[in-house]
């Protein structure tokens, strides 16, 4: 009896990776149901008490469910199929980030996804969701990961032990061997762009980018314009680093100082955009009458603007739901062999939700 009870956590725990096994290979297909608990008695040499434990053990991991007197059944929708992660390095999370994290309970109302959430996993392992993540790697409970950064200062972690496990990355090229890419197409951003300033009519236009946004996007843009028969200065193509909101106003100045000033604005970033419209008010720019103003939003989650404007950005859902995709496809058929972009939208005032996003947290 001493020894049974020994034996009881290492025969516990052999039965669960042994039934979780099956589950995940397929050989005990999602609704499908399980053998009686007799059954499982005599196939692990196991008492009963063990066996109930590790299925309690799989029922708490969601893998299976119990229904009455009909028996126990595999999930119908079991973690390794519909759970994806969305890791976040980041502990105050980015507009652009909060947008991702409030898409979630829009896809998770709509869908059968789920994408929980893990903050602030940068490589240090003790932070609290990083353990978290683990376990539900190492337990497979995934279906795979999504990186909204890049996933380098993980590489030789843990989190990379499973070479099977889909991992996508929200960036244009990930710097990891063997992760996937779904990232914001840029180029589509720049022609819709635009295009829309060339629907106003306008003929002369101002860009105010951030510090982080490269050079060859701002000559792409500028080419673009040129392209379309618009005028630019590059005097009229300023860069802010969002981290001095209070600097915006100034750089707004300086692109509408001079007697020939735009009559198209496109602030390229969120974080800009309620210091540079602000900025345009102080300034006695009428807008929509003197000036046409493109700003920067990542949809549903848009900043506050103080004069109308159009938005242009990227919808959180569609990010998601491609980068899910991928994981889905990777499961069936193996590793894309090409990467995915997300084409920018254009949206009017009212087409989407204007509150802003709720400040950044530890946890949203």
């Amino acid at each position: 009896m001493e020894f049974a009870m020994r034996d009881t956590p290492i025969k516990n725990a052999r039965i669960v990776a042994k039934l979780r096994e099956r589950i995940v290979d397929g050989h005990y297909p999602a609704g499908s149901r399980l053998p009686t608990c007799q059954e499982l008695e005599r196939d692990f040499k196991a008492s009963r008490m063990t066996v109930l434990k590790a299925l309690d053990r799989l029922k708490r991991d969601q893998f299976i469910r119990t229904d009455g007197r009909r028996g126990t059944f595999v999930a119908t929708h079991p973690p390794q199929l519909y759970r994806y992660a969305l890791v976040f390095s980041e502990r105050r999370l980015s507009r652009f980030s909060q947008a991702l994290f409030q898409a979630t309970e829009t896809i998770q109302s709509e869908s059968l996804r789920r994408l929980p959430p893990f903050f602030g996993v940068d490589g240090h392992t003790d932070v609290e969701d990083y353990g978290r993540l683990l376990s539900d790697v190492r337990a497979q409970r995934l279906a795979g990961m999504i990186f909204v950064a890049q996933p380098g200062i993980l590489s030789g972690s843990p989190l990379f032990e499973d070479g099977g496990l889909p991992r996508v990355a929200l960036v244009e090229e990930p710097d990891v061997p063997g992760v996937a890419s779904v990232s914001l197409d840029s180029n589509a951003y720049i022609r819709q762009a635009v295009q829309q300033f060339v629907r106003w009519g306008c003929r002369r236009i101002g860009v105010l980018a951030t510090a982080h946004q490269s050079a060859d996007w701002r000559s792409r843009f500028e080419a673009a314009l040129c392209q379309s028969g618009m005028e630019t200065r590059r005097r009229w193509l300023l860069g802010a680093d969002v981290r001095f909101p209070h600097w915006v106003p100034n750089a707004v100045a300086a692109i509408f100082d001079g007697e020939a000033c735009p009559d198209g604005f496109l602030i390229a970033d969120d974080h800009l955009v309620e210091p540079a419209t602000k900025a345009l008010v102080e300034l006695g720019l009428r807008v929509p009458a003197d000036l046409r103003v493109l700003a920067h939003g990542n949809f549903p989650c848009l900043p506050t603007s103080v004069v109308p404007v159009t938005w242009i950005g990227f919808d959180a859902c569609d990010i998601l739901n491609a980068a899910c995709a991928v994981i889905d496809a990777w499961r069936k058929n193996g590793p894309p062999s090409a990467p995915v972009r997300v084409e920018a939208q254009i949206r009017e005032p009212g087409e989407s939700a204007d509150l802003p996003p709720k400040p950044g947290k530890e946890r949203p």
